[in-house]
């Protein structure tokens, strides 16, 4: 709970950092590819299979100086996880799939880099990100079973997600970028029960977007602007 608190801290006091500075919005869409793990006592009990998900949101960039700034956003993201179970009676392998619907807020502190080779420039940061589950089922053969959300020992899953975010990415002059997104989370999801047992969401986010500011500031337009 007090890693939830601290990650709102940040994002309240971060925002109105980027509230004071210049904004652009950045709409985006792609891919995640997500897993779940399981640990008992800190040590990696299952790692579930990789699945893929819808991810779309827009980002809010909001620039501190020329080279750096602060983004942050509003995300719908699925996640989850696919397993393979043996059923004790007769051996058949059976097929699971968790689907986790999240609203996600990250709070990420951006570098933007401009090689003199390249015309575009490279940007890659760090930061958090906080989750909230909209829905959860999973899937088992012919039979979908909806999960409970709460933090009570009689739930299934816990309402809030929260974790690391590393970014990479490459935005073109035009305004367009493409980008990977790498996120871990910290938060165990998995309510009541021994606090020794972790259920934690991890993965990829592959992504395509636009600047709705377009043409970025290159090394040639920032020097005629200083003369």
């Amino acid at each position: 709970m007090k890693r939830i608190i601290l990650i709102v801290v940040v994002i309240l006091l971060t925002w109105k950092i980027t509230m004071a500075q210049h904004r652009v919005f950045a709409p985006e869409v792609g891919l995640n590819i997500s897993r779940m793990i399981l640990k008992g006592n800190n040590e990696l009990l299952e790692e579930f299979k990789s699945k893929l998900g819808l991810r779309f949101g827009c980002t809010i960039d909001g620039r501190l100086t020329p080279s750096f700034s602060f983004q942050t956003g509003l995300f719908y993201s699925r996640m989850g996880c696919k397993y393979v179970t043996q059923d004790p009676y007769n051996g058949i392998d059976r097929k699971g799939d968790v689907r986790l619907n999240y609203l996600q807020v990250p709070a990420t502190f951006v570098f933007h880099i401009q090689p003199a080779e390249l015309k575009g420039k490279i940007i890659f940061g760090f930061g958090l990100y906080l989750g909230v589950l909209l829905s959860a089922s999973e899937k088992q053969q012919s039979s979908v079973l909806q999960y409970t959300i709460g933090n009570g020992d009689q739930c299934d899953i816990k309402p809030v997600d929260a974790g690391f975010n590393f970014k990479l990415g490459y935005r073109l002059p035009s305004g367009l970028f493409f980008k990977l997104d790498i996120i871990k989370g910290f938060n165990n999801i998995l309510p009541g029960g021994s606090s020794s047992l972790k259920w934690q969401n991890q993965g990829l986010a592959f992504s395509i977007g636009y600047f709705l500011e377009g043409r970025p500031k290159t090394k040639k337009s920032e020097s005629n602007q200083k003369k």
